[in-house]
């Protein structure tokens, strides 16, 4: 990579900014020399994908770029590519290409690419014009697709269980070594990635392969650390608050991205423990669920517009996941504080889940949902 490749450049594309062209204005920056065009990079990742990986047939259609360091020139780099997922059916697929400087082997640049083919021929048109099969309700095809997030946990897979004769299910769940999986009767297709890392929207778009999402049901959350504020973690205390908004709303906008036009649903399942009751022996939790309903309060008249109805569905103790090692003695205490006499279970969610999903709750938004069987 030469001057005179990135003067050629610059000319093609009408982009002369002093950083990349003039070597007097650069020394001035706190970069101290021209660097590449972004652009340029992303040329090569674009050659690496038009003419080698995938191939001449290829058709870029999304690209995400991340600018590691910035590229100095005279450089020689190397620009290497793999497919990271590829969907048969759709005959589409997802390219992470990376630009690397050879003489201190650093890694400058980083290109996610989603690509279908624009191989002409019939069998293959077929495919990627070909309809998603839809899930069938009561002799009706509906054909909505629901990601249920969390879904290994105990509240999850009670949700995927309840939801799978009525929608597709995409999975999302942290970890597939065995100790908390969904079968394939429970969820149509399942998402190993990480919530807390932003990768798990390729992964989303890839498993939709052109279908629709429509409602997400978060029932992720990062566990119940014990203890007061003062004495905990600034890391336990940003986890939880992050995970209440940050991660509430990259699902809000992953939903906008993929929701049908007709509308859609967000269901966020937070606590009692959040606004209605905080506890000071889990402070941070119950600082991350109110944090959970401010954030779905605060982004339900935004999604509106877009007819996606966004809830949060609370309920009190249920004797399941995180709650699961909780002893018989304990569990009759807390029952014994509720009018209707008996925990919440987790039949009572999902039928406020299902509720939320269906027409009957369409002018319900921003709205917190407590099951608290009468308990003030």
């Amino acid at each position: 990579m030469e001057e005179e490749h990135i003067l050629q450049f610059a000319n093609l594309s009408g982009d002369h900014n002093p950083l990349h062209v003039d070597a007097a204005f650069a020394a001035t920056t706190n970069f101290s020399a021209r660097i590449a065009h972004g652009a340029y990079q992303f040329g090569l990742a674009s050659a690496m994908a038009g003419m080698y990986l995938p191939g001449q047939y290829s058709l870029l259609t999304t690209v995400e770029c991340k600018f590691l360091e910035p590229l100095y020139f005279p450089a020689r780099v190397r620009v290497s590519g793999r497919v990271a997922a590829w969907n048969a059916e759709t005959q589409s697929g997802r390219l992470i290409v990376t630009v690397t400087t050879l003489k201190d082997d650093c890694r400058v640049s980083e290109f996610l690419i989603r690509f279908g083919l624009s191989d002409p021929r019939a069998e293959t048109q077929s495919r990627t014009q070909s309809e998603p099969v839809a899930a069938q309700v009561g002799g009706e095809t509906t054909g909505k697709v629901i990601l249920v997030t969390g879904a290994s946990g105990g509240i999850g897979q009670y949700l995927c269980d309840s939801l799978k004769g009525n929608f597709q299910i995409i999975s999302l769940i942290r970890r597939a070594d065995g100790q908390g999986t969904v079968s394939e009767e429970t969820a149509d297709s399942t998402i190993v990635a990480d919530l807390e890392i932003g990768q798990w929207r390729a992964e989303l778009a890839d498993t939709l392969a052109g279908r629709s999402l429509y409602a997400v049901v978060h029932a992720a959350w990062p566990g119940m650390p014990r203890g007061g504020l003062i004495n905990s973690t600034e890391d336990i205390l940003d986890r939880q608050v992050r995970f209440g908004i940050n991660t509430t709303l990259e699902l809000a906008r992953a939903l906008t991205e993929f929701a049908p036009k007709s509308g859609g649903r967000l269901i966020a399942i937070g606590s009692t423990l959040g606004s209605h009751h905080p506890n000071p022996a889990v402070a941070a939790y119950s600082l991350g669920k109110a944090a959970l309903e401010n954030t779905i309060r605060l982004v339900a008249p935004e999604l509106a517009a877009k007819k996606i109805l966004a809830n949060v569905v609370a309920p009190s103790l249920l004797p399941v996941g995180i709650n699961r090692q909780m002893g018989q003695r304990q569990q009759q205490l807390e029952q014994a504080r509720i009018p209707l006499a008996r925990l919440c279970s987790p039949e009572d969610l999902c039928g406020t889940v299902d509720f939320l999903l269906s027409e009957q709750s369409a002018f319900m938004t921003g709205q917190v949902l407590k099951l608290t069987g009468g308990e003030i």
